[in-house]
């Protein structure tokens, strides 16, 4: 894991110096390289390194901070315990300021009072005094034996005398930088992580940017290892395969960027619940990244033998039975191997020894991992990124233009159009006999679900069509798998229909038909109003900005009259009492192009046999309160 920093400072003081031109001792000029290089500089722990804006004009006051640090083996130096310097006066620091430090390779920012923080070239510490030489590892994998200078000057890449170049803007972000930079991006896309529960605490789920970390897969760089799922897809169906992904982000040094280096989907149980799954080897080496799925199925991914970062191993079990009689083949990278060398294959790459990280869990089961300790380790890798490197994006970012500077005029998502039609689709559903409740041949059933579209972009289109569609396949999913016992009925269909669109406001309403198998089945109809600018989700009354209070009174005295007064009621005079009061303290209304409706559904008030009734309560049309509705919103039995 990446490493951490002190915000310790030390105060260098450099007092009674007279303003100089830079050089050596005996009058020659100092070594020179210049801010955002690449190429790493060998130093002794001793060495005077002397920032400037100019080879003429050294900076007086800055602060230095050693941002990461790779040791001669090319694994990661904790520098925890290495302080900031906070440096007066002209005769520059050196990395002995910072305490008893290891040889190395040091990544160093210096950041003027009045400028942005910049990368001096890799810092290159080697055991040895000034003057002498250092050659091999030492100085960086060099073969050529160096002379380990006595002071080197740092300068902006313009520096001309008297340039007095502007440090005001970093010249490079650094690998924490690159990674902050991505993480804010995917934050402000998905939001920051959260903790969502059930009502009835039994489920809890991670939604936003869930996991950040930072992992060396055994090649001495740190990646950035991100999962994040869609808020509103998350919130409601956080075990579709679609709610999350995993990315890996390396940095790429030339380009100073994080590149893209994997993506791919958590590993779920059978469960459902998404994890992320950490593998170390017996040899030592890795972690793996590793893709579980419940059918026996691995995509192993990190560092490869030949030093390549991406998918190393794929293994699989599965069941083939050409001779009807099942037999288990396991496989590695697509090749048959016998069950015990599989087995050892997965131990050796640390499958008995994997870290489970989950996004998912069900709080009644004590044997997984608690989603809320996962946000508590993305909230504290985020902390120091922002420790590391917050700086660095902060001065990048203000003086970004494209970013930062004279923003357009921001569109209203209110003053978009939008549109909305049902996609439809067939689909073969289980059936059974009603008499014996024997499984029949499939019957085919038309379902359909909403998708909204707008003009332009700002709105929140993109979200609703996400969570529409994610409820659509899971109602569908759960109707593929229903075999007949099971305590939920079947949903034989689903359709849903738009009834109302007036500016960003759209109430539709989703249709669904469900049986157990057994005499008859039932309708189920559901009504939502949603902004479809900001994607909250209304109630009827407040969209049309009508008091609830008032609905009520007026909906009720027209529901008593509608009841008493249609054919197949189950009430009349003497009975129906305050049922209609009653009634409305639920969720019946129904927002139309007609106005506010109250739905009324198998059962309630009407013999099955007289099916569901809809009257217009609150009219915004032609029509008056009262009106029986039924037919002009009713979907059409196949």
């Amino acid at each position: 894991m990446a490493i951490a920093l002190s915000l310790v400072v030390i105060i260098v003081a450099g007092a009674g110096i007279a303003m100089r031109l830079l050089g050596g001792e005996d009058g020659s000029s100092s070594p020179t390289c210049v801010f955002g290089a690449r190429e790493s500089v060998s130093v002794s722990r001793v060495t005077r390194i002397v920032p400037a804006a100019s080879e003429a004009n050294p900076l007086q006051n800055y602060v230095v901070c050693v941002r990461e640090a790779t040791g001669l083996d090319g694994r990661a130096i904790d520098v925890s315990g290495i302080p900031r310097l906070d440096v007066e006066g002209e005769t520059g620091f050196s990395m002995a300021d910072f305490g008893e430090i290891a040889e190395g390779i040091y990544e160093v920012t210096v950041t003027p009072d009045d400028g942005a923080p910049q990368f001096i070239p890799p810092v290159s510490v080697v055991d040895g005094e000034p003057g002498g030489d250092a050659g091999g590892e030492a100085s960086g994998g060099d073969s050529d034996a160096v002379e380990l200078p006595e002071e080197i000057i740092v300068v902006p890449p313009d520096h001309s005398e008297g340039s007095g170049h502007d440090l005001s803007v970093p010249m490079r972000l650094g690998r924490y930088g690159a990674y902050l930079d991505k993480v804010r991006e995917l934050q402000l896309v998905h939001g920051e992580v959260s903790v969502v529960t059930t009502s009835d605490g039994g489920d809890v789920w991670l939604s936003g940017l869930c996991y950040v970390g930072l992992v060396d897969f055994g090649d001495g760089a740190e990646r950035l290892v991100v999962a994040y799922g869609d808020s509103e897809l998350v919130s409601r169906h956080p075990y579709l395969d679609e709610s999350y992904a995993v990315e890996v982000w390396g940095y790429d040094v030339e380009s100073d960027e994080a590149v893209l280096e994997w993506s791919g989907k958590p590993s779920y149980t059978n469960g459902g619940y998404a994890h992320l799954s950490f593998w170390y080897p017996v040899d030592g080496t890795g972690p793996y990244l590793v893709q579980e799925s419940p059918d026996s199925s691995f995509v192993v991914t990190g560092v490869s033998e030949d030093g390549a970062f991406g998918v190393a191993y794929e293994l699989a079990q599965t069941f083939s039975d050409p001779t009807d009689a099942l037999t288990l083949v396991n496989t590695v990278n697509g090749e048959a191997v016998e069950g015990a060398a599989f087995s050892r294959i997965m131990t050796e790459l640390g499958f008995d020894a994997a870290t489970r990280v989950f996004l998912m869990t069900s709080s009644f089961d004590g044997s997984m991992g608690d989603p809320s300790d996962v946000a508590g380790i993305t909230q504290e890798t985020v902390a120091l990124l922002e420790s590391l490197a917050g700086d660095i994006v902060d001065a990048a970012l203000r003086e970004d233009g494209d970013r930062t500077g004279e923003a357009e005029e921001p569109v209203n998502p209110a003053t978009l159009t939008y549109a909305g039609e049902e996609v439809t689709e067939v689909v073969s559903v289980p059936a059974y006999n009603n008499a014996d409740l024997a499984p029949m041949d499939p019957i085919e059933r038309t379902w359909g679900y909403l998708v909204f579209s707008a003009s332009g972009e700002g709105s929140a289109v993109d979200r609703v069509n996400a969570r529409l569609k994610g409820d659509f396949d899971e109602e569908l999913a759960a109707t593929l798998a229903w075999t007949y016992g099971s305590a939920e009925p079947e949903c034989l269909r689903q359709r849903s229909s738009l009834d109302y669109l007036a500016g960003s406001v759209a109430g539709y309403r989703i249709y669904r038909n469900v049986t157990l198998w057994g005499a008859h089945g039932n309708s189920e109809t559901e009504g939502y109003v949603i902004d479809l600018a900001t994607g909250e989700e209304l109630e009827p009354w407040e969209a049309l900005g009508v008091d609830r209070s008032e609905l009520d009174e007026a909906a009720a005295g027209l529901l008593r009259d509608y009841v008493l007064s249609t054919e197949g009621a189950l009430y009349d005079e003497g009975t129906i009492g305050n049922t209609p009061e009653e009634f409305l303290a639920g969720d019946h209304y129904m927002l139309t192009e007609d106005g506010i409706t109250l739905y009324l559904g198998d059962y309630d008030f009407f013999a099955y046999a007289a099916g569901h009734h809809e009257i217009l309560v609150w009219p915004t049309g032609e029509k008056a309160a009262g009106t029986d509705v039924t037919a002009a919103y009713a979907f059409p039995y196949e």
